[in-house]
């Protein structure tokens, strides 16, 4: 999973948070998120991930060009992972 297969994605890993680019970009966070936002700026080529609990950006990846239709994809790595709750936020 990376932005050259057309996945942007982050991911915790036995404690740690990665960017999952190509190689891999190891994060480093004030505060363990409790909701994180993804943002995405289709015509700018932009894809960020932001704490949403403290309001501290994440990751964000290097400029894009995307093409056609982009879908979310959400994926628990382990059942120790925690709930998943997806919260659609409306634009101001």
């Amino acid at each position: 999973m990376c932005p050259q297969n057309g996945f942007w994605a982050i991911r915790l890993y036995d404690g740690e948070y990665w960017a999952l680019t190509s190689p891999e970009t190891r994060l480093t966070l004030k505060e363990r998120p409790l909701s994180v936002g993804i943002f995405l700026d289709y015509e700018a080529g932009e894809v960020s991930f932001c704490n949403m609990t403290d309001g501290s950006p994440i990751f964000t990846f290097p400029k894009n060009t995307f093409y056609g239709v982009l879908r979310p994809l959400f994926r628990l790595w382990s059942s120790g992972s925690g709930p998943l709750s997806i919260v659609h936020v409306e634009e101001k």
